[in-house]
């Protein structure tokens, strides 16, 4: 179990450092861990481009033969296909290799249920206990199923996408656009995707067989998308798009190259999908406050969660709203309840072929907020003590506690949280005064933190 405790254990998924962290034989475990948790069903298996994704396929593979599933390889894919996958073909669950936005040396094992949407935090505690059991479920020879493969599953959810855009108006509107896959499943995928969409002219940054090395940090960052940004600008391109490498965030650029933060990047599709269909929406608790008020505009209400995708998919189901948010990611549950760029995209472009207007103009109508991050080092067990400390000091603002502590302070907001590692507190802080406005007072709640740290 020594592994075990060396892995991070996030919302519906290990991950860890690929040989240290994260090995072949810990993979194949929780892979038939998971085969024995969701009954011995038809799995898919799917992976980003990363090189250790190819080891992990084969451990994981073997781990879910092993414990007598049937096995449908779909290899490089984007992560919201093979959720929708799951739920199209009545699969018993899939698992996603991918490490999402951390860098190239880290890899992970996403778990997703019959619905396609990740485990939630009952689900992984049912997978662990599962895990910890002694080794018994293995079938023997005449148990084990052929491995099959299907290499065409992205059609499937390009084609429920293609259906519901508006490709006529897309194409009328002649939109350039570049994009940076970060050699990622959107190398693979997304050109012929935006072909298909209408867009007029493309721009890639990525090999034409994509071999998972990174040219540049897969965290979507104006820092690591200088080169994209330029593409735009010289080719005097109507946007860009920055995937990560699983395919389910995206980062926008307007037409001068500017980066939009992830909180910012899925306004556009989220506005165009109150206009299609307005109504309630679920969001993280993270999430900026400039979508509520977009949502308050048509009629709506937020329904706030804890930040996962699992979380606010299950809050979609619940609440039959219209559209689920998270920082660079849209939920549209009329393709499907997860995290998927390629429908931020189709959306961000209609958006734009309808109102003629420019990303940047369009942006300009959006409410502004201006956000700052810090981090503060600490202990599981200090970071709960020093959560409720600040909810008891902060009282006056009825602060929410159901992730975290949020406090709502008028035009500032401040959340609060636990890193997925548990070794420190994260402070989420959003201003609709100035960056300056948000950063101070990022810096007064870190002040006040360390002091109740220090005092226990």
């Amino acid at each position: 179990m020594n592994q075990f405790r060396r892995l991070i254990v996030g919302i519906s998924s290990i991950r860890g450092v690929i040989g240290e962290r994260l090995q072949p034989s810990l993979a194949a475990d929780f892979a038939s861990s998971f085969g024995g948790y969701v009954g011995k069903g038809t799995v898919l298996v799917a992976r980003d481009t990363r090189p250790s994704g190819i080891m992990l396929e084969h451990a994981v593979i073997s781990g879910l033969l092993a414990a007598g599933c049937k096995v449908v390889s779909a290899g490089v894919l984007p992560t919201p296909s093979l959720q929708l996958a799951v739920k199209e073909y009545g699969c018993s669950g899939a698992i996603a290799i991918t490490a999402s936005q951390h860098p190239a040396e880290w890899n992970a094992l996403k778990f997703i249920n019959r619905d396609g949407i990740y485990l939630s935090d009952q689900e992984m505690s049912d997978l662990f206990d599962v895990y910890n059991q002694p080794e018994d479920g293995f079938v023997r020879e005449s148990g084990f199923h052929a491995l099959s493969r299907n290499q065409d599953l992205f059609e499937e959810h390009a084609k429920k996408i293609w259906s519901r855009i508006d490709t006529a108006a897309i194409r009328a509107a002649n939109l350039k656009i570049a994009i940076d896959c970060c050699n990622g499943v959107g190398a693979v995928y997304t050109k012929r995707f935006l072909k298909n969409l209408g867009v007029d002219e493309i721009f890639t940054f990525d090999d034409d067989i994509p071999n998972g090395i990174f040219r540049h940090s897969p965290e979507m960052t104006a820092e690591n998308l200088t080169a994209l940004s330029e593409c735009v600008r010289m080719n005097q391109c109507d946007a860009g798009f920055a995937q990560d490498p699983d395919g389910d965030s995206l980062t926008l650029l307007d037409e001068t190259g500017k980066v939009y933060s992830e909180q910012k990047s899925i306004l556009i599709p989220c506005m165009r999908v109150l206009e299609r269909t307005p109504g309630n929406v679920s969001a993280s608790i993270q999430i900026t406050a400039a979508l509520e008020e977009l949502v308050q505009k048509t009629g709506g209400k937020v329904f706030y969660t804890k930040v996962g995708e699992a979380n606010i998919a299950r809050s979609i189901l619940q609440n039959k709203t219209v559209l689920g948010a998270e920082g660079g990611s849209v939920i549209w549950p009329e393709v499907h309840s997860c995290r998927d760029s390629f429908a931020a995209m189709a959306l961000t472009l209609e958006k734009l072929a309808y109102s003629k207007l420019k990303v940047s103009e369009i942006m300009a109508q959006m409410p502004e907020y201006h956000s700052a991050v810090l981090t503060t080092d600490c202990n599981a067990q200090s970071a709960s003590e020093a959560i409720r400390a600040l909810a008891q000091k902060y009282e006056r603002f009825h602060p929410e506690l159901f992730d975290g502590v949020r406090i709502p302070m008028g035009k500032v907001w401040t959340l609060v949280r636990k890193s997925y590692s548990g070794s420190a507190l994260k402070i989420y802080v959003e201003s609709a005064v100035s960056k300056a406005d948000a950063l101070g007072v990022a810096e007064t709640f870190r002040s006040e933190l360390e002091k109740f740290l220090g005092n226990m």
